[in-house]
């Protein structure tokens, strides 16, 4: 995780802004551009601060990571009003989607939150890389639920999280397979527990080698049940567990900041690191119990038993996968959202009606612009480019999808020849092979 990064706009400046910029956990969603942030506040404000510069690490903005930095001026901005961030299009993947920008005042403890939930990108949704967005709609219940439901399904879904882990999480990869692993060899365990009463099973559907019915889906379902409580306290002291610290790392300045982040970041309760070698401890015991214990149970089954095991193994990971995990995500980010909304203020329409008229202004001022005329015709000319490559590229995947299913297609048609196909072609062309003697019967 990288730490919080300094942006000195005055030096020997006094003044601390602490600043965090989530991006998207989506594919792609991170850029290469060089990203700057204008900042208007009552009192005065900032213009073009460049966040990041040519050669510095790849993470910053990465593919679901959080960004803090620590602005440094001579003065206060005032209450915060509105801000615009933008990028210059540059890098192999220029593409960005911002979810929030949250600003904190340090001095005096107060914070702005500016949603955004949108591409920054030439080939995406309106074309511009530029937006300007003010507090007004912090509070919105949808802006909320928008900007935290795709985070927290790549964050909190366990087994989605494995390969859609976002960046900036200390839970690693590794961890979250180990957690899946735990779970699986519990669900196999707490199965061969119940199957081991014996019992038969009675009107049974079967799909391929497996059969189902209510006793395996009944089975399936109350072992994913028993074995949760011990599986969520892996998880919880392998995600709530802090990183190693640093020798020596003692700062000051990035305590501030660093508490922004792990506030956006809805770290949580923080427990000491040492807490991460009981998770490894509890992980790897229950997995190799569980192992050990239903090897044992499966030499005392027959054939019969052990297809019924197996089905409600499916069925227990695939009602964690599907049921549990969406609806444990579903659920926080919906009481998370009710709870940042419910104190919304009502007069956001006639701030909206002003603000509207601003920009209208603003809009009218970039076109007597020459400069601002100069960076549009620019950008359509990229705009319009990357249309027809994003058209190419689209083209050329139906193309090489078709010529896939042709080619399985001649495979299934030409790959099994026998002599049926010639008896059946010939039925076909012979559907009625005595029909010539048929005579008509004229009646005088």
């Amino acid at each position: 995780m990288i730490p919080p990064k300094y942006v000195t706009i005055v030096e020997d400046g006094t003044y601390y802004y602490d600043m965090v910029i989530g991006t998207g956990v989506w594919k792609n969603s991170g850029t290469t551009a060089n990203v700057s942030i204008s900042i208007k506040g009552e009192i005065r404000e900032l213009n073009q601060v460049q966040l990041g510069s040519k050669g510095e690490s790849q993470d910053i903005f990465a593919r679901g990571s959080i960004n803090g930095f620590i602005l440094i001026i001579n003065e206060p901005l005032g209450t915060l009003m509105e801000i615009t961030l933008e990028h210059d299009n540059a890098g192999e993947n220029p593409s960005w989607f911002v979810e929030t920008v949250t600003i904190r005042d340090r001095q005096v403890e107060e914070q702005w939150i500016f949603p955004i939930n949108r591409w920054l990108a030439v080939e995406r949704e309106d074309g511009e890389v530029e937006v300007t967005v003010d507090t007004r709609s912090a509070n919105s219940f949808s802006n909320q639920v928008r900007s935290r439901f795709g985070r927290k399904i790549a964050e909190s879904h366990l087994w989605m999280s494995v390969f859609g882990k976002p960046f900036s999480s200390t839970f690693t990869r590794v961890q979250r397979a180990s957690c899946c692993l735990s779970f699986l060899f519990s669900a196999m365990i707490a199965n061969a527990m119940f199957y081991n009463i014996g019992g038969e099973s009675e009107g049974a559907i079967q799909v391929g080698p497996f059969k189902f019915s209510w006793r395996q889906i009944i089975v399936g379902v109350q072992s994913g049940l028993i074995v949760a409580p011990v599986n969520i306290l892996i998880v919880f002291l392998f995600k709530s567990s802090k990183p190693r610290s640093k020798k020596g790392d003692k700062y000051t300045e990035h305590n501030h900041a660093q508490e922004l982040v792990d506030q956006v970041r809805d770290a949580g309760c923080m427990l000491p690191h040492f807490f991460i070698y009981f998770a490894w401890i509890l992980c790897f015991l229950t997995t190799l119990t569980a192992a050990t214990f239903t090897l044992f149970y499966s030499l005392m089954w027959g054939k019969e038993i052990a297809e019924q095991w197996l089905s409600s193994i499916l069925i227990s990971n695939g009602q964690d996968i599907f049921v549990v995990q969406p609806t444990k995500v579903m659920l926080a980010v919906v009481v998370i959202s009710l709870l940042l909304t419910r104190n919304k203020g009502n007069g956001d329409s006639e701030a909206e009606s002003e603000g509207g008229e601003v920009c209208e202004d603003d809009i009218d001022f970039l076109i007597d612009n020459p400069k601002e005329r100069l960076k549009r015709s620019k950008l359509q000319a990229i705009r319009e480019r990357t249309k027809k490559e994003v058209q190419l590229a689209g083209m050329t995947r139906e193309i090489v999808i078709h010529l896939i299913f042709v080619f399985f297609l001649a495979i299934v048609c030409y790959g099994n020849k026998n002599s049926y196909r010639f008896m059946m072609t010939s039925t076909l062309l012979n559907p009625f092979t005595k029909f010539d003697l048929v005579r008509m019967h004229i009646m005088s």
